[in-house]
């Protein structure tokens, strides 16, 4: 089996929003999951993340292009920024703030479609 694996999926907007989940896996075994609602306009703005299903933490819509957005939250301990970018078929994402180190750590995650 593989030593970890990461999957995310989403549902299309509806009812003015995106919802996905997403969980990782390690040896098999679920190490974590996580809620995420992205609302793209209105008062609730922003990806809306629930790590382990704990309460909600927002990231406001920091930029935006036509294959990319950038949410961030100087507020939360880690990440601070949250990035994805769509990359031909690929999606491309990645979590940003500072190490333990006080250094910016940044953590990729690359994506691959696995069906419509």
């Amino acid at each position: 089996t593989e030593e970890r694996r990461l999957d995310e999926v989403w549902l299309p907007e509806a009812g003015g929003a995106l919802l996905g989940m997403s969980r990782t896996l390690s040896h098999g075994d679920m190490e974590s999951f996580e809620y995420m609602r992205l609302v793209p306009a209105g008062k609730a703005a922003g990806l809306h993340v629930q790590p382990n299903g704990v309460a909600p933490t927002t990231f406001v819509i920091a930029d935006h292009g036509a294959n990319w957005v950038v949410f961030e939250n100087p507020q939360n301990d880690f990440p601070k920024r949250i990035e994805y970018r769509r990359d031909g078929t690929a999606l491309k994402a990645s979590i940003s703030g500072p190490g333990d180190d006080g250094k910016i750590l940044r953590i990729p995650f690359d994506y691959q479609r696995c069906g419509d």
